[in-house]
Protein backbone atom coordinates (compact mmCIF):
# COMPACT_ATOMS: atom_id res chain seq x y z
CA UNK A 1 0.00 0.00 0.00
CA UNK A 2 2.93 2.07 0.81
CA UNK A 3 4.19 2.13 -2.78
CA UNK A 4 0.38 2.57 -4.33
CA UNK A 5 0.47 5.51 -2.59
CA UNK A 6 3.51 7.44 -3.38
CA UNK A 7 2.57 6.04 -7.59
CA UNK A 8 -0.43 8.07 -6.35
CA UNK A 9 1.08 10.82 -5.02
CA UNK A 10 3.86 11.31 -8.04
CA UNK A 11 0.72 11.33 -10.46
CA UNK A 12 -0.90 13.50 -8.89
CA UNK A 13 1.79 16.03 -8.50
CA UNK A 14 2.61 15.30 -12.52
CA UNK A 15 -1.11 16.08 -13.29
CA UNK A 16 -1.10 19.05 -10.99
CA UNK A 17 2.24 20.30 -12.84
CA UNK A 18 0.38 19.98 -16.36
CA UNK A 19 -2.54 22.23 -15.06
CA UNK A 20 -0.27 25.01 -12.94
CA UNK A 21 1.50 25.29 -16.72
CA UNK A 22 -2.09 25.28 -18.47
CA UNK A 23 -3.17 27.52 -16.13
CA UNK A 24 -0.03 30.10 -15.93
CA UNK A 25 -0.10 30.13 -19.99
CA UNK A 26 -3.62 31.05 -20.35
CA UNK A 27 -3.44 33.88 -17.98
CA UNK A 28 0.06 35.21 -19.62
CA UNK A 29 -2.48 35.08 -22.57
CA UNK A 30 -5.09 36.96 -21.08
CA UNK A 31 -3.40 39.25 -19.53
CA UNK A 32 -1.23 40.11 -23.26
CA UNK A 33 -4.61 40.53 -25.33
CA UNK A 34 -6.26 43.03 -22.32
CA UNK A 35 -3.63 45.25 -22.25
CA UNK A 36 -1.62 45.10 -25.50
CA UNK A 37 -4.77 44.44 -27.59
CA UNK A 38 -6.75 47.67 -25.73
CA UNK A 39 -3.71 49.74 -26.56
CA UNK A 40 -3.93 48.30 -30.30
CA UNK A 41 -7.71 49.32 -30.65
CA UNK A 42 -6.77 52.67 -28.65
CA UNK A 43 -4.11 53.77 -31.51
CA UNK A 44 -6.14 51.91 -34.40
CA UNK A 45 -3.63 48.90 -35.23
CA UNK A 46 -5.25 46.75 -37.06
CA UNK A 47 -2.21 44.58 -37.98
CA UNK A 48 -2.45 43.67 -34.17
CA UNK A 49 -5.63 41.65 -34.85
CA UNK A 50 -5.64 40.07 -38.58
CA UNK A 51 -1.39 40.56 -38.66
CA UNK A 52 -1.20 36.40 -36.85
CA UNK A 53 -4.64 35.05 -38.30
CA UNK A 54 -3.08 33.46 -41.73
CA UNK A 55 0.19 32.87 -43.52
CA UNK A 56 0.04 36.36 -45.14
CA UNK A 57 -1.56 39.84 -44.76
CA UNK A 58 -1.84 42.64 -46.83
CA UNK A 59 -0.93 45.70 -45.08
CA UNK A 60 -3.29 48.42 -47.04
CA UNK A 61 -7.24 47.90 -46.41
CA UNK A 62 -8.99 46.29 -49.15
CA UNK A 63 -12.11 48.42 -48.17
CA UNK A 64 -12.67 50.80 -45.28
CA UNK A 65 -15.46 52.94 -44.57
CA UNK A 66 -16.94 54.48 -41.59
CA UNK A 67 -20.59 56.15 -40.88
CA UNK A 68 -22.18 57.43 -37.69
CA UNK A 69 -19.45 56.85 -35.40
CA UNK A 70 -18.68 53.26 -36.81
CA UNK A 71 -15.91 51.70 -38.87
CA UNK A 72 -15.94 48.73 -40.81
CA UNK A 73 -12.12 47.32 -42.23
CA UNK A 74 -11.73 44.90 -44.56
CA UNK A 75 -7.76 43.21 -45.32
CA UNK A 76 -6.72 40.46 -47.81
CA UNK A 77 -5.18 37.40 -45.48
CA UNK A 78 -4.47 34.04 -46.75
CA UNK A 79 -2.98 30.57 -46.45
CA UNK A 80 -0.06 28.83 -48.29
CA UNK A 81 0.59 25.20 -49.26
CA UNK A 82 2.96 23.56 -51.00
CA UNK A 83 2.00 19.73 -52.39
CA UNK A 84 5.13 18.85 -54.19
CA UNK A 85 6.38 21.32 -56.87
CA UNK A 86 2.80 22.59 -56.64
CA UNK A 87 1.46 25.98 -54.47
CA UNK A 88 -1.68 26.70 -53.17
CA UNK A 89 -2.64 29.66 -51.98
CA UNK A 90 -6.16 30.71 -50.20
CA UNK A 91 -7.63 34.07 -49.69
CA UNK A 92 -9.58 35.22 -47.21
CA UNK A 93 -11.27 38.94 -46.17
CA UNK A 94 -10.74 39.75 -42.75
CA UNK A 95 -13.30 41.69 -41.34
CA UNK A 96 -12.92 44.15 -38.53
CA UNK A 97 -15.86 46.78 -36.48
CA UNK A 98 -14.71 49.49 -34.40
CA UNK A 99 -16.46 52.14 -32.40
CA UNK A 100 -15.48 54.64 -30.19
CA UNK A 101 -18.71 53.93 -28.04
CA UNK A 102 -18.85 50.91 -26.34
CA UNK A 103 -20.34 47.62 -28.09
CA UNK A 104 -22.58 45.41 -26.03
CA UNK A 105 -24.74 43.84 -29.01
CA UNK A 106 -24.78 41.92 -31.51
CA UNK A 107 -23.20 42.95 -34.95
CA UNK A 108 -24.01 42.15 -38.65
CA UNK A 109 -22.51 43.00 -41.81
CA UNK A 110 -25.15 41.99 -44.68
CA UNK A 111 -23.40 42.29 -48.73
CA UNK A 112 -25.90 42.59 -51.17
CA UNK A 113 -26.45 43.05 -55.01
CA UNK A 114 -29.91 43.35 -54.83
CA UNK A 115 -30.89 39.69 -55.45
CA UNK A 116 -28.86 37.52 -53.33
CA UNK A 117 -27.20 38.63 -49.72
CA UNK A 118 -25.12 37.04 -46.99
CA UNK A 119 -25.08 38.11 -43.50
CA UNK A 120 -21.71 38.04 -42.01
CA UNK A 121 -21.93 37.76 -37.63
CA UNK A 122 -19.50 40.03 -36.12
CA UNK A 123 -18.07 38.27 -32.46
CA UNK A 124 -16.31 40.49 -30.17
CA UNK A 125 -12.06 39.97 -29.56
CA UNK A 126 -12.47 38.46 -26.06
CA UNK A 127 -13.21 41.83 -23.47
CA UNK A 128 -12.08 44.43 -26.13
CA UNK A 129 -14.14 46.93 -27.98
CA UNK A 130 -13.67 45.65 -31.45
CA UNK A 131 -15.29 43.01 -33.61
CA UNK A 132 -14.23 40.89 -35.66
CA UNK A 133 -16.38 39.02 -38.73
CA UNK A 134 -17.25 35.37 -38.51
CA UNK A 135 -16.96 33.06 -41.71
CA UNK A 136 -20.15 31.48 -42.77
CA UNK A 137 -20.24 28.42 -40.93
CA UNK A 138 -19.34 31.04 -38.01
CA UNK A 139 -15.82 28.69 -36.67
CA UNK A 140 -13.35 31.16 -37.48
CA UNK A 141 -12.72 34.98 -38.46
CA UNK A 142 -11.56 35.66 -42.24
CA UNK A 143 -14.41 35.13 -44.78
CA UNK A 144 -12.81 33.05 -47.85
CA UNK A 145 -12.54 35.31 -50.47
CA UNK A 146 -14.58 33.57 -53.45
CA UNK A 147 -18.00 33.53 -50.94
CA UNK A 148 -17.92 37.33 -51.49
CA UNK A 149 -16.55 37.76 -55.10
CA UNK A 150 -18.88 35.06 -56.40
CA UNK A 151 -21.90 36.86 -55.82
CA UNK A 152 -20.87 40.06 -57.13
CA UNK A 153 -21.81 42.35 -54.01
CA UNK A 154 -22.01 45.92 -54.76
CA UNK A 155 -23.51 47.07 -50.94
CA UNK A 156 -23.35 46.62 -47.25
CA UNK A 157 -25.63 47.35 -44.57
CA UNK A 158 -24.25 47.00 -41.23
CA UNK A 159 -26.68 45.90 -39.15
CA UNK A 160 -27.87 45.69 -35.51
CA UNK A 161 -29.19 42.96 -33.43
CA UNK A 162 -32.67 43.21 -34.65
CA UNK A 163 -31.18 43.28 -38.40
CA UNK A 164 -32.26 46.96 -38.47
CA UNK A 165 -29.97 48.99 -40.89
CA UNK A 166 -27.54 51.49 -39.02
CA UNK A 167 -25.96 52.55 -41.95
CA UNK A 168 -25.45 51.64 -46.19
CA UNK A 169 -22.51 52.03 -47.97
CA UNK A 170 -21.45 50.96 -51.94
CA UNK A 171 -18.81 48.14 -52.42
CA UNK A 172 -16.94 47.40 -55.33
CA UNK A 173 -14.31 44.08 -54.80
CA UNK A 174 -13.13 42.70 -57.43
CA UNK A 175 -10.06 39.56 -58.12
CA UNK A 176 -7.77 42.31 -59.06
CA UNK A 177 -7.68 43.31 -55.48
CA UNK A 178 -6.37 40.26 -54.13
CA UNK A 179 -2.56 40.61 -54.62
CA UNK A 180 -1.20 37.99 -52.57
CA UNK A 181 -1.92 34.57 -54.49
CA UNK A 182 -0.17 36.07 -57.30
CA UNK A 183 2.80 37.66 -55.74
CA UNK A 184 3.41 34.44 -53.04
CA UNK A 185 2.74 31.91 -55.94
CA UNK A 186 4.74 34.05 -58.54
CA UNK A 187 7.84 33.90 -55.99
CA UNK A 188 7.46 30.21 -55.06
CA UNK A 189 7.82 29.41 -58.89
CA UNK A 190 11.03 31.33 -59.26
CA UNK A 191 12.43 30.54 -55.83
CA UNK A 192 11.07 27.15 -55.39
CA UNK A 193 10.48 27.88 -51.70
CA UNK A 194 7.84 30.59 -49.99
CA UNK A 195 8.88 34.56 -49.16
CA UNK A 196 9.55 35.91 -45.74
CA UNK A 197 10.09 39.37 -46.08
CA UNK A 198 10.84 39.66 -49.89
CA UNK A 199 7.55 40.57 -50.80
CA UNK A 200 6.93 43.48 -47.95
CA UNK A 201 7.77 45.90 -51.05
CA UNK A 202 4.24 44.91 -51.91
CA UNK A 203 2.50 45.84 -48.63
CA UNK A 204 2.60 41.46 -48.14
CA UNK A 205 4.03 40.46 -44.89
CA UNK A 206 4.13 36.99 -43.57
CA UNK A 207 1.78 35.93 -40.25
CA UNK A 208 3.81 37.24 -37.02
CA UNK A 209 3.64 35.61 -33.61
CA UNK A 210 2.40 37.63 -30.64
CA UNK A 211 5.53 38.13 -28.51
CA UNK A 212 4.28 37.33 -24.14
CA UNK A 213 7.99 37.67 -23.12
CA UNK A 214 7.06 41.00 -21.04
CA UNK A 215 4.77 38.74 -18.84
CA UNK A 216 6.67 35.83 -18.53
CA UNK A 217 7.01 36.54 -14.91
CA UNK A 218 3.04 34.87 -14.29
CA UNK A 219 4.53 31.58 -15.47
CA UNK A 220 7.44 32.07 -13.07
CA UNK A 221 5.80 32.88 -10.47
CA UNK A 222 2.94 30.18 -10.98
CA UNK A 223 5.78 27.11 -11.55
CA UNK A 224 7.48 28.55 -8.05
CA UNK A 225 4.54 28.36 -5.94
CA UNK A 226 3.63 25.09 -7.29
CA UNK A 227 7.20 24.23 -6.44
CA UNK A 228 7.08 25.56 -3.05
CA UNK A 229 3.93 23.54 -2.29
CA UNK A 230 5.46 20.39 -3.91
CA UNK A 231 8.19 20.39 -1.70
CA UNK A 232 6.28 20.78 1.49
CA UNK A 233 3.52 18.20 0.61
CA UNK A 234 6.29 16.38 0.52
CA UNK A 235 7.70 16.86 3.83
CA UNK A 236 4.51 16.57 5.23
CA UNK A 237 3.28 13.65 3.65
CA UNK A 238 6.96 11.59 3.83
CA UNK A 239 8.99 13.04 5.97
CA UNK A 240 7.47 14.89 9.16
CA UNK A 241 7.08 12.83 12.11
CA UNK A 242 3.90 11.29 12.64
CA UNK A 243 1.67 12.63 15.98
CA UNK A 244 -0.04 9.68 16.61
CA UNK A 245 0.46 6.63 18.54
CA UNK A 246 2.83 3.54 16.85
CA UNK A 247 4.42 6.58 15.35
CA UNK A 248 6.70 8.21 17.78
CA UNK A 249 8.19 7.01 21.57
CA UNK A 250 5.50 5.96 23.99
CA UNK A 251 5.65 8.28 27.09
CA UNK A 252 7.37 7.18 30.37
CA UNK A 253 4.02 6.51 32.25
CA UNK A 254 2.78 4.44 28.96
CA UNK A 255 5.83 2.44 29.54
CA UNK A 256 4.79 1.18 32.94
CA UNK A 257 1.69 0.61 32.54
CA UNK A 258 2.87 -1.83 29.77
CA UNK A 259 5.50 -3.09 31.64
CA UNK A 260 2.61 -4.35 34.31
CA UNK A 261 0.59 -5.28 32.08
CA UNK A 262 3.24 -7.71 30.93
CA UNK A 263 4.17 -8.94 34.74
CA UNK A 264 0.55 -9.09 35.56
CA UNK A 265 -0.38 -11.60 32.43
CA UNK A 266 2.74 -13.72 33.00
Amino acid sequence: MRVFGRVVYALLAVFTFWFVLDYARGAMTINYFENEGAHAVEIHDDIFFYGSARDYNQRTALFETDSLGYTVSMYEIADANTRGQEIVVSSYIYIMLKSDDLMNQVFYLRFSNGTDQLDVEFMKFRTLNIMMGLNDLKTEFGIAKETILEKNYNEIMLLDQYKNTIFTKSISLEESDFIIEGRVTSYYEQNDRLPLTELIDFDIYPAFTHEMDAYINILWISLITYLVILILSTYIVFFAKKKFLGKKKPSDILIKEQSNYKKSGS
